[in-house]
């Protein structure tokens, strides 16, 4: 694996020279934007903060894990963004607009994005459905829907959960995704497009444990397993394996949609290791964000990522 380029004089080790590329972070899910105001689409960007605990940045601390200190040997520029993904989905222009504008800045800089769950499906949607086109790495993004976020949807039409666009437009059901109107269009438009410049999709929903992990391996047998084939699911008919999930997204809803042959749980293209450009993480969907550390080497993937990749705006392909 790759070793943490750390600077000059740190426990004796060699200088190494600090990076200057631009390498900006676009959260998924989640967020509400910074002094949330329902239904009203707000944003914001910082550069190089360290996200601490109490950080006000983001609404849920350690989204992303550290990486100013875990990328300094690449990125002298570190962008993370903020925005209302409660009351938004994917295709809201608002939240498309934000992003690929953002987007443009960092690719004009010479820089690389990064998109974790539902900022994976924010950009392939602007390409799709606005022809506004930038390559980034995609981490963890449910291309063709999450039956997670079915469950969740569910629950919102019982009255269950509170009403709220983003985690709608995320059932595998929804326009676009899998088994909705226009199934597949999407993923489709990620293939044709070839916006993804690297992949990495989780499979082990436990992963590196704690609560979180706790949390994402109850949401997978709900949403993947033995609940979800007692209940007659699609995924469990189809033979999907329960295990090939990071707790809120399948294998095979994070990784079709990318230029290389799959099979249904997601290719042996996918390589288990971070030295791969798609990478098979042995990891759940909070790992995938470098919130729990280097666990199964995410801080060396994304910074491999970040190394040898270089964002585009890419010309609309009718």
């Amino acid at each position: 694996m790759l070793g943490r380029q750390y600077p000059c004089g740190y426990n004796g080790y060699d200088c190494v020279k600090k990076g200057t590329k631009t390498c900006a972070f676009f959260h998924g899910l989640g967020q509400d934007g910074p002094n949330h105001v329902d239904k009203k689409f707000q944003s914001q960007f910082s550069t190089n903060a360290q996200l601490a605990p109490g950080n006000k940045l983001l609404q849920i601390p350690f989204y992303w894990g550290d990486m100013v200190s875990e990328l300094e040997g690449v990125c002298g520029t570190v962008i993370y963004n903020w925005a209302n993904t409660v009351d938004f989905g994917w295709d809201a222009p608002e939240v498309e607009n934000s992003y690929y504008e953002k987007a443009q800045e960092v690719v004009s800089k010479g820089g690389v994005v990064f998109a974790h769950s539902m900022g994976v499906t924010i950009f392939a949607g602007a390409c799709y459905k606005q022809k506004k086109c930038v390559s980034f790495v995609a981490l963890a993004g449910p291309i063709r829907g999450s039956r997670a976020a079915l469950l969740d949807a569910a629950l919102i039409k019982l009255g269950l959960q509170p009403n709220k666009q983003g985690v709608k437009t995320l059932a595998n059901n929804y326009p676009g995704m899998m088994s909705g109107p226009q199934p597949n269009a999407l993923a489709l438009s990620v293939q044709k497009q070839g916006i993804y410049l690297a992949a990495l999709c989780g499979d082990n929903a436990l992963g590196s444990g704690g609560l979180a992990g706790l949390g994402l391996f109850a949401v997978r047998d709900l949403a993947y397993g033995t609940f979800a084939c007692l209940a007659g699911s699609q995924g469990c008919r189809d033979g999907w394996s329960p295990v090939a999930c990071d707790g809120f997204v399948h294998m095979d809803e994070c990784s079709t949609a990318t230029n290389i042959p799959t099979n249904t749980v997601g290719g042996d293209s996918f390589k288990p290791t971070p030295l791969a450009r798609f990478y098979r993480y042995p990891g759940n969907h909070q790992d995938s964000t470098g919130a729990r550390g280097n666990w199964a080497g995410i801080f060396d993937y994304i910074r491999m990522q970040a190394s040898t990749k270089v964002s585009q705006v890419l010309t609309f392909k009718p």
